[in-house]
């Protein structure tokens, strides 16, 4: 039987169980068993019969006693081995989190004063682990990240499953942020955390394309981190790079990209996490995401991401060499509803243009020419330095210009090559003689020879270089 149906356009080849869609479970056969008893066996029974009326499941357990149901389900999870009855009991504990919160606080606290962890609610979920079915994969993530979620210190604590995707989350979030502190002594079920971060990197790392997979990693992250201490569990099992990697392999999947940005929006809050950021390459990545994206909401998270990534220097150099500041300036000629959208790119734009004025002055581009050592500062790919220097270019004969066409002499120095051949390509576009007096200066010669160097980064800037000599609209290039 064809147990699964579809029922997320956004996510296009996600699946989802209904009530309709469980298999049939003889509890009889467990009680024989004598895995239940009787009482255990009817109360099972009682709830699974009303398995499509919500209502009626909630109103059931709290007649019977939620605690007695906490019990049962524990039981049922550490011994019932079969997928069919797994099925079940997931779908009624995951519906009753999420439908029932003092019910999934009560499962957390169940073994608060057990010590002899025979009612420990996590253990039982992470040994599902090694179950071959998604659909309990999917529930056991989705019930021990709601689990997880409530040691947000209380003050702090906020339903995140249940917030609109707009920016109130983002509110939520903020205000959860200003209130985390750090933890004073060790967590209570830190293994087990840390077991749950580990499954659900594992899972990201052999995720590949499947979307169902993914989305039920990235759900999950949605929810642990809140948590501090989660974003640094994440970082040291190695789970960010998988993370990052999805904004690539699912770059037309509009709901995954905007998931994944959200847990990198709060993975921001965590500096050793931020470190990670500059080795996986994410301000271009995210950058790609941002050129392309029609939804509001993944426009929106990706400039909080940058905005909060605007106080580590690394970053901001990163925003200004892949072109952020132009991207900013196309978006600001749309029409958002959101107007906090709107506030963020001016806000963004001005603190990254301040950055490049800050830095950008052609005394400091003079004297890194002349050091004969060229680096990936601002300063090369900020347009507004190009536009207003070329006057600066032509002084003593296009002296710097002569000393930037030496610099390409040199074989060995891979990063002088490159970056030479991008700021001779920029004054080519700039200058209203560039192409005639590049040409005349024998640096067009030298360019083309570069386009066939072992280097792929120097191919790529004389090729672009060579394009901006021989076209008319450089626009074509990008």
């Amino acid at each position: 039987m064809n147990r699964m149906m579809s029922t997320d356009t956004l996510a296009s080849q996600a699946e989802e169980f209904s009530a309709d869609d469980l298999p049939e479970v003889n509890w009889e056969s467990y009680q024989e068993a004598g895995i239940l008893t009787p009482l255990e066996r009817q109360r099972i029974e009682a709830i699974s019969a009303q398995k499509r009326d919500v209502k009626q499941i909630i109103d059931i357990v709290k007649q019977t006693g939620t605690i007695e149901y906490i019990y049962l389900f524990i039981k049922l999870l550490n011994g019932v081995h079969k997928n069919e009855a797994l099925i079940n009991i997931l779908y009624l504990i995951d519906l009753l989190f999420e439908n029932c919160p003092e019910l999934c606080q009560q499962f957390h606290d169940v073994d608060q004063n057990d010590n002899s962890n025979q009612n420990n609610p996590f253990t039982p979920f992470l040994s599902l682990f090694i179950k071959n079915d998604i659909f309990i994969m999917e529930k056991a993530f989705n019930c021990l990240s709601r689990l997880f979620e409530l040691d947000v210190d209380n003050e702090s604590r906020t339903s995140l499953w249940n917030a609109p995707e707009d920016q109130e989350m983002y509110r939520q979030l903020q205000q959860l942020e200003r209130n985390n502190r750090t933890r004073s002594t060790q967590y209570r079920y830190q293994s087990q955390l840390e077991s749950f971060i580990e499954g659900i990197s594992n899972q990201l790392k052999s995720s590949g394309d499947d979307v169902r997979k993914s989305r039920m990693c990235v759900k999950a992250l949605m929810r642990l981190l809140k948590r501090n201490d989660c974003r640094a569990v994440l970082n040291k099992v190695k789970g960010i790079a998988p993370l990052v990697n999805l904004l690539r392999v699912h770059r037309n999947n509009v709901q995954i990209l905007y998931e994944v940005s959200a847990c990198l929006w709060m993975l921001t809050f965590h500096e050793n996490a931020v470190s990670f950021f500059q080795n996986e390459s994410l301000v271009p990545k995210l950058h790609d995401v941002l050129k392309c994206a029609q939804k509001e909401k993944v426009i929106r998270v990706i400039l909080f991401i940058f905005k909060n990534l605007m106080k580590y220097p690394k970053f901001v150099t990163a925003m200004v060499n892949v072109s952020v500041p132009k991207t900013l300036l196309n978006l600001q000629k749309r029409s958002f509803e959101d107007k906090d959208i709107t506030e963020e790119l001016k806000s963004l734009s001005e603190n990254l243009d301040a950055h490049i004025d800050e830095i950008s002055s052609f005394d400091d581009y003079r004297q890194e020419v002349l050091s004969g050592h060229l680096e990936w500062t601002p300063v090369h790919s900020s347009e507004k330095f190009w536009k207003e220097n070329m006057d600066k270019m032509e002084q003593n004969n296009f002296y710097i210009l002569r000393e930037l066409i030496k610099l390409l002499d040199d074989e060995s120095n891979t990063d002088n090559l490159a970056i030479g051949c991008h700021d001779i390509g920029e004054f080519v576009r700039y200058h209203n003689r560039g192409k005639r007096v590049v040409t005349d200066l024998g640096a067009k010669a030298r360019i083309l020879q570069l386009m066939e160097h072992p280097n792929d980064e120097v191919k790529k800037y004389a090729l672009e270089c060579c394009q901006k000599i021989m076209i008319k609209n450089y626009d074509l290039i990008r």
